[in-house]
């Protein structure tokens, strides 16, 4: 069983890992080589930020569970600052939908 600190710095660590790779998603895939043919040529850009947004997307889903699982143990604005990523990625999927759709 984790300390009252251990669990926020836990929390923390895991925003910032998200943070880290939320920003990452944007930044690196203009840097890669486009690869392949024709229409799909670069595609593998697109790939790259999928896949850093699935997995800061599984670091905000931890990060919430966490801090609702140890409520009592961290504040009420870090408990609240978790919801944000979780907020971000439902608001870049239904954007995304819509474009789709």
């Amino acid at each position: 069983m984790q300390s009252a600190s251990g669990t926020r710095s836990s929390v923390t660590v895991i925003l910032l890992a998200w943070a880290v790779l939320f920003a990452a998603s944007y930044v690196v895939p203009p840097f890669i080589a486009p690869t392949g043919e024709g229409f799909f040529r670069g595609f593998n850009r697109v790939a790259y930020w999928f896949w850093l947004q699935v997995v800061a997307f599984v670091l905000a889903a931890a990060a919430s569970v966490l801090a609702h699982a140890r409520r009592a143990d961290i504040s009420r604005s870090l408990k609240r600052s978790t919801l944000l990523p979780l907020l971000i990625a439902a608001a870049e999927a239904i954007f995304l939908a819509s474009i789709i759709y």
